[in-house]
């Protein structure tokens, strides 16, 4: 078992096995330099502002995630130096991260995959509004956790083709239990794993990955609603509630499972729901 398996909870040398073969796409070297540079006794943000730039359509994305309503600047940022300026960079290398998954699976085009990842988008910008108005964690690191919550299935789907598309669709979901059953007993593995050996591999902070972890384990958060990671993880339950309820005008496949137990994790009730469903949807509408 390598080093990540180890790091990471409840996976053992088949399952790491399984995910090798996977063939997740690696730490772009941009990301992986932005980190060190991040993570450098004077970080330079002009070096940074250069490496970004010299991207023409990163920055471009960059620019146009930046400048949307869900940042809420009141002046524009017209380069990528000055978003650097406005958000600072460890906001800005965790935006970035989320802009070049996509990028990591350009072979993965398809109307079901085009659904993915505009829901990934829209529960991802959900999870920024969530946490800022709950406290969970930091806006920025909610909407890289949106991103990469699911980012196992594309993954996933690369391998095993036409056998995964129902899982993608959630077509093979019937109700009674987290659609991850359904993965462990077809392939003896899930996305929250695959997702969370992604998460280490790509630099995520600990939190956002052990929450992609978790993600679907329902039954473990009571006892550890303490910990960060599973509040992220019923941050982001929530989050996928109220994009389903905005965008198809009903629940989510899982609320039913644990809507209970995200309102014990977060503290919170049916009427907190209605409050921010409708600061989510003023982020969406504006």
């Amino acid at each position: 078992m390598n080093d990540t398996a180890q790091m990471i909870e409840g996976l053992d040398g088949e399952v790491d096995r399984l995910v090798k073969q996977l063939e997740i796409p690696p730490c772009p070297s941009i990301l992986t330099r932005i980190v060190r540079e991040m993570h450098s006794d004077d970080p330079d943000l002009n070096k940074v502002a250069q490496w970004v730039a010299a991207d023409v359509g990163l920055a471009a994305a960059m620019l146009k995630t930046v400048n949307s309503p869900l940042y809420g600047l009141r002046n524009k940022a017209t380069s990528v130096q000055q978003a650097l300026i406005l958000l600072g960079l460890r906001n800005v290398a965790q935006l970035i991260t989320g802009l070049l998954l996509r990028q990591a699976f350009p072979v993965a085009q398809s109307a079901a995959m085009e659904h993915f990842w505009s829901n990934s988008a829209g529960v991802a910008a959900v999870c920024y509004v969530v946490a800022r108005e709950l406290k969970v964690c930091d806006s920025n690191q909610a909407y890289t956790f949106g991103l990469f919550r699911d980012a196992g299935m594309p993954a996933m789907l690369n391998k095993k083709k036409a056998s995964y598309e129902d899982i993608l669709t959630g077509e093979a979901f019937d109700g009674t239990a987290p659609i991850t059953a359904v993965e462990l007993a077809r392939y003896g593995l899930t996305h929250a794993q695959v997702g969370a050996y992604f998460g280490t591999s790509w630099h995520l902070d600990d939190n956002v990955w052990k929450a992609i972890l978790l993600h679907h384990d329902y039954d473990k958060w009571p006892g550890r609603a303490r910990e960060i990671a599973v509040r992220v993880a019923a941050m982001g339950l929530l989050s996928e509630e109220i994009y389903h309820r905005y965008s198809r005008n009903h629940s989510c496949p899982e609320w039913s499972l644990a809507a209970q137990t995200v309102f014990t994790v977060l503290g919170i009730d049916d009427g907190a729901v209605d409050d921010l469903r409708a600061e989510a949807s003023r982020a969406f509408d504006t």
